[in-house]
């Protein structure tokens, strides 16, 4: 019996450092870094994002970088650029992760993409209804080229109120599509919401980055 546990525990020690390389396999990697070693880097030293208040509202800050700090970020910024659409299976696999850490590495790789990372829409779209705050942000990140999202996210929106429903709204300003759609879904929703604070700044920056809006 002593036997047959030993090996089953053999077995599953095998399996999970298995596992474990094959993540580091699939993981693209730049001058001898893996792809979640600049994802780091560009978290603390460029990609930054102004903390909310209780009301939702955006906080101005400026963290104390240094000129060296900031040329990491930089350095950062390059390298994911230069991995590029190679880096989005690991992480859109980050994206979906329980882990907090993964989930903001991965968001901090879309916002270096940018456009660049167009490709994860349709799994971003179908993600909005399993990981909507993760979704939303990297679709922000992607902006224009996620027009497609724009649907999906007005649905999202419609759904959703007070701060929730800001993820949604600030994708859909930076990718400013489908004006006919979303400014009509802004004019109706901007009466009723007219006392929710956060949605009223919301509204009112999304629509002025829409072309049509008025």
């Amino acid at each position: 019996m002593n036997r047959e546990l030993s090996v089953i525990f053999l077995i599953a020690v095998a399996l999970l450092g298995a596992g474990c390389r094959t993540w580091h396999t699939q993981e693209p990697s730049f001058q001898d870094r893996r792809l979640t070693e600049w994802l780091r880097d560009y978290a603390l030293f460029s990609y930054l994002t102004p903390e909310l208040d209780e009301d939702g509202m955006p906080i101005e800050w400026s963290a104390p970088i240094t000129k060296e700090e900031r040329q990491i970020g930089e350095r950062a910024q390059q390298a994911l650029q230069q991995i590029g659409t190679n880096g989005i299976p690991t992480l859109l696999r980050m994206l979906a992760s329980t882990e907090r850490p993964h989930f903001d590495l991965a968001a901090c790789g879309f916002h270096a993409l940018g456009r660049a990372a167009s490709s994860a829409v349709p799994t971003l779209i179908a993600m909005l209804e399993t990981n909507y705050v993760g979704a939303c942000s990297a679709l922000e990140a992607i902006g224009p080229s996620a027009v497609e999202a724009t649907p999906a996210l007005l649905k999202q929106a419609s759904l959703t109120n007070g701060a929730d429903a800001l993820f949604a709204l600030r994708a859909l300003g930076q990718i400013h599509g489908m004006p006919g759609l979303v400014v009509h879904f802004l004019r109706d929703q901007l009466e009723s919401c007219s006392k929710d604070t956060t949605i009223s700044y919301a509204l009112r920056i999304t629509s002025g980055r829409l072309p049509g809006a008025s």
